[in-house]
């Protein structure tokens, strides 16, 4: 499990700055540090699953407790994101001393991008995944998260697809106003309109004319699943993308 060494060390790093870690981090660290099998930490205090063969490992970071290192078995690797915990669905914006709270918000969100992208430098090779000229058709993906924009460019390109790469939703639906999209990638929760909304307005314009997979960090439960032609929860592989891309005959 020396990549899950790793990545406990790069968002331990980040989260923290060197400062001392609090003693329950630490413990729980020394715990998921030491599992020998994936299925071990199933067994950590501190450690949930928010969906079949993923593991939330509550660590914080030096100004929020609740932040998670999340992580995906498939076959014999590991993949890895960042849970901020603190979305809009968990921190609105209407609470009481939202304000107050906003910085611990912006921080959350820097340590978040930081972290995955060292993540990706460090596990994901992806610049070997096959063809590289777009020729499967046009496939948008709507993420406010630029490092999930990114790789996900990089991996649909080298699947053989143009790739439209939007911040936001509104961005989203002006792609789908101007260009011919195939397929699309979309998050749920995202500042401004969220993936819902976006759905909406493609409806309510006649423009829904394309499977729509849900790309999310949520936890299932709480994801309006029916809304779209499909899910895959992050950390996502490039497995799973093909197998929406295959579920729709277009890989």
């Amino acid at each position: 499990m020396k990549s899950l060494k790793k990545a406990l060390e790069i968002f331990l790093n980040e989260a923290y700055k060197g400062e001392k870690l609090p003693d329950v981090v630490a413990n729980l660290a020394d715990s998921v540090s030491g599992v020998k099998r994936f299925s071990e930490l199933f067994r950590i205090q501190g450690v949930e699953s928010p969906a079949e063969g993923v593991a939330s490992v509550r660590l914080g970071n030096r100004l929020y407790p609740h932040m998670k290192l999340v992580v995906r078995k498939e076959g014999d690797r590991l993949h890895f994101a960042v849970d901020t915990h603190d979305g809009p669905d968990r921190i609105p914006p209407s609470l009481p001393g939202y304000e107050r709270f906003k910085p611990v918000i912006q921080e959350n969100e820097r340590i978040r991008e930081t972290v995955q992208r060292r993540l990706a430098r460090e596990f994901h090779d992806i610049g070997h995944e096959g063809q590289t000229q777009p020729s499967r058709g046009c496939v948008l993906v709507v993420d406010d998260e630029s490092f999930v924009r990114d790789i996900m460019t990089r991996l649909l390109t080298s699947f053989g697809f143009e790739t439209l790469s939007a911040e936001c939703a509104d961005v989203g639906l002006e792609f789908v106003r101007n260009k011919h999209v195939s397929f699309c990638f979309l998050d749920i929760m995202m500042p401004g309109k969220s993936g819902y909304q976006f759905i909406e307005e493609l409806e309510a314009e006649g423009l829904r004319k394309f499977p729509i997979v849900f790309l999310t960090g949520m936890h299932p439960k709480h994801i309006r699943e029916e809304v779209a032609d499909g899910l895959i929860l992050k950390p996502f592989t490039a497995s799973m993308l093909k197998g929406q891309f295959s579920r729709f005959g277009l890989i």
